[in-house]
C-alpha cells in the first residue's frame, strides 16, 4: 500500500511540475530556448484551450529576438492565431519579426499568421510573399526602429512608430 501511495505521489508531482514548467515558460520565456525549440520543431507550449501559443514576450525580449531576424532558414511550424487556418513551413526570421510586431502593437498576434507580403503595384492591389532578400531588408528596418535611428527617431514613443510605414511591405 505504501509503495502504491509513493508511486501515486511521484506521478502527481511530476505532472504538476511539467504543468508548472510550461506555465513558467509561457509567462517568463527565454528567447534562446524558444528559438532552439522552434528550429528543432519541438516547441509545444499550450494555452488554457490546448492550442500551441506564443510565449508572453515583452519589449525586454526584443533585442534578443532581433539577433535572429536575419535567419531565413525554414522551420516546420510556428504558433499562429488560434483562428488562423494557416499552416506549413515558415522562415524563422520572418516569424520572429512578426512576434516583434506583436510586441510593438501590444498584442500576441499582430495578424492571423506570420506572412510578410510586398505590394507589387502602386495601387496596392497586387501582393506577393517577400523574398529572403526583402525579408532581410525588413529586418534592417526593424533593427533601425529599435535603435531609434532615422527616420524612426521622430517620436519619443517608439511603439507608436510602424517600422513598415511608407514601405510596400505589410503583415497579412
Amino acid at each position: 500500500m505504501g509503495k502504491n501511495l509513493l508511486i501515486l505521489c511521484l506521478t502527481v508531482f511530476l505532472f504538476c511540475s511539467c504543468e508548472r514548467m510550461e506555465s513558467d515558460f509561457l509567462n517568463e520565456p527565454d528567447v534562446k530556448t524558444f528559438v532552439k525549440q522552434i528550429r528543432e520543431g519541438s516547441y509545444n507550449v499550450k494555452d488554457n484551450y490546448g492550442d500551441i501559443t506564443l510565449p508572453n514576450f515583452y519589449s525586454d525580449h526584443i533585442p534578443e529576438l532581433l539577433e535572429h531576424v536575419d535567419d531565413m532558414s525554414s522551420i516546420p511550424s510556428y504558433p499562429v492565431s488560434p483562428i488562423s487556418l494557416s499552416v506549413g513551413n515558415r522562415k524563422l526570421g520572418i516569424c520572429l519579426l512578426w512576434t516583434i510586431e506583436g510586441i510593438r502593437q501590444g498584442v500576441k498576434y499582430p495578424s492571423l499568421s506570420p506572412t510578410l507580403m510586398v505590394y507589387t503595384t502602386p495601387d496596392k492591389q497586387d501582393v506577393r510573399e517577400v523574398t529572403n532578400e526583402e525579408a532581410i531588408a525588413v529586418a534592417t528596418l526593424y533593427k533601425k526602429w529599435w535603435k531609434g535611428e532615422y527616420p524612426y527617431n521622430i517620436r519619443h514613443d517608439k511603439f507608436t512608430i510602424d517600422p513598415l510605414e511608407g514601405t510596400d511591405y505589410a503583415w497579412f
